[in-house]
């Protein structure tokens, strides 16, 4: 099972390389994205990962803020780099340097293995009825946070502003 792990830094070159180490096999590949604003972690991570085919540090970087839309381009890009380099993989896993698996790493793939060809992402469009956030009022329900604006603070909404997005 040819797993590619999409990761998430900002914090510690010492700590990812602990993370790949326990998951790492031969035909698994990293794609790792560092936080624009981490320069010292991604140069700590370039030395540490130097000479490892299978783990790829992107070049194309994004200043990453919680919540904002600056995590889904730099998930965006990756997946973008697993395709532009053909990258050859059964699954693409999202994950942070904070994340540590709670099972071997043959069971993770054994997981794999025995649902091939299940999607694991939830998704709803625009105008779902039947999507579980469907009847969640603003500013929680998915279309209005699509399309208005929010003041945020610290992750917490102070203003849904009643101007519609383009």
């Amino acid at each position: 099972m040819k797993l590619a792990y999409i990761i998430t830094a900002y914090a510690s070159a010492v700590q990812l390389e602990r993370l790949i180490n326990t998951l790492d096999k031969p035909y698994h590949t990293f794609v790792i994205h560092i936080d624009k604003r981490q320069e010292q972690v991604f140069e700590d991570t370039k030395k540490v990962f130097a000479g490892r085919d299978n783990v790829h540090l992107m070049e194309d970087r994004y200043k990453i803020w919680w919540g904002r839309m600056n995590f889904t381009h730099s998930i965006l890009s990756a997946m973008s780099y697993l395709v532009d380099n053909q990258i050859d993989y059964d699954y693409a896993l999202l994950i942070s340097e904070v994340d540590y698996p709670v099972k071997p790493i043959d069971q993770i793939e054994q997981f794999f293995e025995d649902n091939h060809g299940k999607n694991f992402i939830d998704y709803a469009l625009n105008d779902s009825k039947d999507h579980i956030w469907a009847d969640w009022d603003p500013p929680a329900s998915t279309k209005s946070r699509m399309e208005h604006w929010h003041l945020m603070f610290n992750t917490r909404l102070l203003l849904r502003i009643p101007m519609k997005r383009k």
